[in-house]
């Protein structure tokens, strides 16, 4: 009798660079790679020691991701970041997205 293995999302390694800012601060974490981009910005927060006060967004390639608002007109042309995993966004080895906070 074979055992069955079950299968589990994949695990995503980042490296989590802040730009612009000398010395280099920056984090590696893992992440669940089915985890939704608002829970990232959640792990980003906590993983920076930040207080989730600021706006945010992600940005992959032309595409910007962040929680829709109706009150913020440019924040409409945006996708839903609850609706997107990160292993869509970064689908493979040393892909690259932007993380802005406090904008």
């Amino acid at each position: 009798m074979a055992t069955e293995i079950p299968e589990y999302p994949p695990v995503c390694q980042l490296k989590i660079t802040l730009s612009g800012v000398r010395p280099l601060i920056w984090r590696r974490i893992l992440v669940r790679g089915d985890a939704n981009l608002y829970k990232l910005h959640k792990i980003i927060q906590i993983a920076m020691g930040w207080w989730d006060y600021h706006l945010h967004l992600f940005a992959v390639d032309d595409v910007i991701y962040a929680v829709p608002s109706p009150y913020e007109p440019w924040l409409m042309k945006t996708k839903n970041e609850k609706r997107v995993r990160l292993i869509q966004v970064a689908p493979y080895d040393k892909a690259r997205f932007e993380y802005e906070y406090d904008l």
